[in-house]
């Protein structure tokens, strides 16, 4: 995908991460986000259950995670389990949601690609991903990002982007 677009020599590559994803998305507001969705067109029910059944089944695989540690018993009060299966479709609405938000604030990128908390931007000066970055930080409280640039190479996706 990314080798489809033509990167001309003043455009910056960056990456942006958000730290601890998993533990980080906050469960109620992506829960809500979910019921928005499926019920948006007003409908009773999805797939048999209705808004608050879904509700309360999204919450029971999201909040019952309890933890051993030291000897001690926790439950997460927050954020999902990494490797739960319900975790990467967390992830992927509230990022959605989050990089939706931040490009109605201004400053996009002229190409953006996301996998799961990972994003490769491109912009057109250095002044862009500063402000890119400064209104990321500013969408929701319970993430944070870090960020990576250049105008020639780059890492993400496990992978080296080199603009030659």
């Amino acid at each position: 995908m990314i080798a489809d677009h033509e990167l001309g020599c003043n455009h910056v590559m960056c990456s942006f991460d958000v730290k601890n994803v998993f533990t980080n998305i906050p469960v109620d507001f992506t829960v809500n986000l979910i019921l928005d969705k499926v019920f948006a067109e007003k409908e009773s029910k999805f797939h048999g259950l209705n808004r608050t059944e879904l509700r309360k089944m999204l919450n029971w695989t999201c909040k019952n995670t309890v933890l051993q540690f030291n000897k001690k018993y926790y439950t997460q009060v927050d954020g999902v389990a990494m490797g739960s299966p319900t975790a990467p479709l967390m992830a992927d609405v509230f990022m959605n949601w989050l990089i939706d938000n931040v490009n109605k604030i201004g400053c996009s990128p002229q190409i953006i690609c996301r996998y799961v908390d990972d994003t490769f931007c491109t912009f057109d000066s250095k002044e862009k991903i500063d402000q890119f970055f400064y209104n990321l930080n500013k969408v929701h409280s319970n993430v944070s990002f870090s960020r990576d640039g250049s105008r020639r190479t780059i890492g993400i996706f496990g992978c080296l982007i080199d603009k030659s």
